[in-house]
């Protein structure tokens, strides 16, 4: 895994996140694809590599001081403080009944984009651009708030919104992608926040075990989440996708390479680069790196007996591999105790998973409508990193269904350097597989 050296320029890179020049885009041709990529090389993006524009963006931005994404507190649009109906702000169902004209940014006939407002725990403003998959080079095109008419009036929304949307309210925040399977279904497959959250799903997006861009200080009070500033999209064709982020945070920020194959297993691959920030500390903290999965497990069926369809979970066995290639698996048992919690080791694992064995619709039969039975498997493998890094998974107590309670994630066991230049920022890649 490598930053690619090809030429592509950024044509947004003198915007809000960087200021610098750039060149303008090359004139299109109409010679053969494969002319095309002979005599033009500096614009294809190198299989398994970070283009190097994208790399550029997130090095400059590491030498600026970070500035936390504004995002005024709103009560009513954002996620509620309890839990409960009726409850001032918007919960995960509330935010998904927003509906915009045009209903999606880009559709094709095989893919839809559809780009979400601020709503729920979607706080932070994310810039989105966009490029059609018959653009060669890509063209893309900048989305924001003002290109779409929101409506926030369904019934579903209790209590409602008020009429007059807030100017802090008023920027996009999510996207979702979809893939044509057949001629009726068009399943949504991808879920990805500002927040540095994203869902993957074979079949139709469900809840369950989200992936995350970075984590910092793992479970602990100070735990930080690193931000998405900036997303590249661009259908590559009729089954691939690639999505490149800017990313960004109090620890580093990193230029992540996402190529994604939806299916009944989907598949991605991706390929990052991460610049640690002189103002950090890390040996101050616990925990920072690259990959992190969050799930849940509230109760496994058999935790009351007495009772056997009330189990509660996204997840419940964890996967790795050892230092023999070989795959062990243990039971997710989180504390007992609300807010206790435990952390497990597993070295330099190259592949670990958050798997949903248990597919038994009877087990989850209290809770049908969460479609426990149904969340997918995460399973993350060939991990390769430039700087040693170790699997780690935390486990802990909770008396509330809708906590995340599960995260495995990878953290660097060394206090890197500050990189003076892009070739010394912390190449990490790996595959994803998610499947039921």
């Amino acid at each position: 895994m490598k930053v690619s050296t090809l030429c592509r320029t950024d044509p947004h890179a003198s915007d809000s996140i960087v200021r610098q020049s750039t060149r303008p885009s090359p004139t299109r041709l109409m010679i053969p694809a494969v002319l095309f990529m002979v005599l033009f090389p500096c614009l294809a993006t190198a299989a398994g590599s970070v283009p190097k524009q994208y790399a550029d963006i997130a090095f400059a931005l590491s030498k600026r001081p970070f500035i936390r994404p504004r995002a005024a507190r709103l009560s009513t649009f954002d996620l509620p403080q309890e839990p409960g109906e009726n409850t001032i702000g918007l919960d995960f169902n509330e935010a998904d009944v927003i509906t915009s004209m045009p209903a999606n940014a880009l559709d094709n006939g095989v893919w839809w984009i559809k780009l979400r407002p601020r709503a729920g725990v979607e706080r932070f403003p994310l810039e989105v651009y966009i490029s059609r998959p018959d653009e060669i080079p890509p063209q893309y095109q900048k989305w924001g708030y003002a290109n779409f008419k929101f409506d926030y009036s369904s019934s579903l929304i209790k209590p409602e919104l008020p009429k007059t949307i807030p100017v802090a309210a008023r920027y996009l925040a999510a996207l979702d992608v979809g893939h044509r399977e057949n001629a009726a279904s068009w399943p949504q497959w991808l879920h990805l926040g500002s927040n540095g959250y994203y869902r993957l799903a074979p079949d139709g997006m469900v809840f369950g075990s989200s992936l995350r861009i970075g984590v910092i200080d793992v479970g602990e009070r100070r735990e930080q989440f690193p931000v998405i500033r900036r997303v590249y999209v661009r259908p590559l064709n009729d089954r691939n996708f690639e999505l490149d982020l800017i990313v960004d945070s109090t620890a580093f920020t990193a230029a992540i390479h996402v190529n994604l194959r939806p299916g009944k297993v989907l598949t991605a691959q991706v390929d990052s680069i991460y610049f640690v920030r002189g103002a950090f500390k890390p040996d101050a903290h616990g925990t920072f790196g690259p990959l992190g999965i969050s799930s849940m497990h509230w109760k496994n069926h058999s935790d009351t007996p007495e009772n056997s369809n009330d189990a509660a979970h996204d997840s419940d066995r964890f996967l790795f591999c050892d230092k023999n290639s070989r795959v062990r698996s243990v039971a997710l048992v989180p504390p007992t105790a609300p807010g206790e919690s435990q952390v497990k080791r597993f070295g330099r694992a190259r592949c670990f998973t958050l798997k949903q064995t248990d597919r038994d619709p009877t087990h989850f039969s209290a809770y049908s409508s969460a479609e426990y039975a149904d969340r997918p498997s995460i399973a993350i493998s060939n991990i390769k990193s430039s700087a040693p890094y170790e699997i780690r998974l935390l486990s802990a107590g909770t008396a509330y269904e809708g906590a995340d309670n599960i995260a495995a994630f990878a953290t660097w066991t060394i206090v890197p350097k500050v990189p003076r230049s892009i070739e010394e920022g912390i190449l990490f890649s790996y595959a994803i597989k998610a499947s039921k």
